[in-house]
């Protein structure tokens, strides 16, 4: 091997790295053969793929900032169509290409501690059985001191192509 070869070594060994394979032992031996020279060369190539990763990394937070702007822009287009939908077309709006809607959503966060109100948690582990304290909730019927069911409400805008 000539000292003119070398980079193409280091590439052929690199390319075999990324591609999840075992790097050739003949070229690793040639490799070794040519002494500190070669030591330069890795070191190069080194160096090379660790700026490729540190450009996609930036790549990468410029993406992710550019995904969450266009989100947040998402978002208030809805919240927008939200209130003209509530405020000029009764929450609807049927046309040819599509019917879109608003609708509104309840959850529930349950809060409960297994040792004071064992019925409402699964056993051996203490699961909490959240729809049966949702049901009791929902029909009225007074729940234990400590057992606490918070109702949270959402309204989203929903769409259906035609």
């Amino acid at each position: 091997m000539r000292v003119f070869d070398i980079g193409k070594v280091v590439e052929q060994i690199m390319l075999s790295i990324e591609a999840e394979l075992e790097p050739d032992k003949e070229l690793l031996d040639d490799l070794l053969l040519q002494g500190p020279q070669a030591i330069e060369q890795i070191w190069d190539w080194i160096d090379m793929a660790q700026a490729d990763a540190d450009l996609l990394d930036q790549r990468i937070k410029d993406l992710k900032g550019r995904k969450d702007a266009r989100e947040q822009t998402v978002n208030r287009l809805k919240g927008a169509l939200q209130d003209i939908l509530n405020r000029h077309f009764n929450g609807r709006v049927k046309t040819a290409l599509l019917t879109t809607w608003t609708q509104k959503t309840t959850s529930y966060e349950v809060t409960a501690d297994p040792i004071q109100h064992p019925q409402f948690f699964h056993t051996p582990d203490p699961i909490l059985k959240k729809q049966d304290v949702i049901s009791r909730f929902r029909e009225g019927v007074p729940l234990p001191e400590g057992l606490v069911v918070t109702e949270r409400y959402s309204e989203s805008v929903r769409i259906k192509r035609s």
